[in-house]
């Protein structure tokens, strides 16, 4: 039977739009790669949006348990 350990990350995005031109994707590039290389898969993202911007994305990764 396949196991899996999860993680869960809250990301400042600092109440900003995706759309903005003050949000960088490339920040939360580094924190998706970063993850990705310890064998982490994102596998659900949640907006906490708030009076129509968001402030933090929670991300929910998940990883097989080799052992």
């Amino acid at each position: 039977m396949r196991r899996f350990e999860y993680r869960t990350v809250k990301c400042d995005i600092g109440g900003k739009w995706f759309s903005a031109a003050e949000f960088d994707p490339g920040t939360l590039d580094v924190v998706l790669n970063s993850h990705g290389q310890h064998g982490w898969e994102l596998v659900s993202s949640i907006d906490t949006n708030q009076g129509g911007t968001s402030r933090y994305l929670v991300l929910i990764f998940k990883r097989e348990l080799t052992s």
